[in-house]
């Protein structure tokens, strides 16, 4: 009798948990930023993030020429890595379609070039993509989004962009751990490709 009570309470305890939602949340503010909630408690990826590289920087000095030849991150950059997460979603969102859940916290963009005329033409590809992305994720699955949110702004007198964009993507930890199944083959191309 004490065995099967036992058993019983492990079956519950591992469906409360497969049950327990986790929550993706994507910034891009001055930089990219990523984290994870599980119950509302985040879990810090830069600190994991640091001590991986932490073991890599004891295995190899750094190189101060490299440091100082950095490329800063440009909008193509940014635009590689957009189109990298989609390919991502995708993969997680076809499969997963009614389970995810992404709400749209906040876009905004402020378009800038140093001329005029480019800053127009960014401007109306911009705000095409964007909410063009926008109605195409809201086909495929549950998005809360209010308009209100997404601004996109051409700036005449500036002559640099900003962005500032924040999602969240919400997932039960069992249709997370499918997902993650399903993506790997995505991961593992995408590796390849770069």
């Amino acid at each position: 009798m004490t065995v099967l009570i036992i058993i019983l309470t492990l079956i519950l305890l591992i469906t409360l948990i497969l049950l327990i939602d986790v929550s993706f949340v994507f910034t891009i503010k001055e930089g990219f930023d990523f984290k994870i909630k599980v119950l509302g408690i985040p879990i810090n990826v830069e600190k994991i993030a640091e001590k991986s590289g932490n073991k890599d920087k004891e295995k190899k000095p750094e190189n101060n020429l490299a440091k100082k030849h950095k490329k800063k991150k440009t909008p193509s950059d940014i635009i590689d890595l957009i189109t990298f997460l989609l390919d991502v979603i995708k993969a997680v969102v076809s499969q997963f379609v009614q389970y995810v859940r992404v709400k749209v916290c906040y876009v905004n963009i402020k378009v800038a070039t140093s001329d005029a005329a480019d800053t127009a033409r960014l401007y109306g590809t911009v705000s095409g993509a964007v909410y063009t992305v926008v109605e195409f994720l809201d086909t495929l699955i549950k998005l809360k989004k209010d308009y209100k949110k997404i601004s996109i702004v051409p700036d005449f007198t500036s002559e640099t962009s900003e962005i500032k964009v924040k999602i969240i993507l919400k997932i039960k930890v069992i249709h997370a751990l499918l997902a993650v199944i399903h993506v790997l083959p995505t991961l593992s191309q995408g590796k390849k490709g770069r």
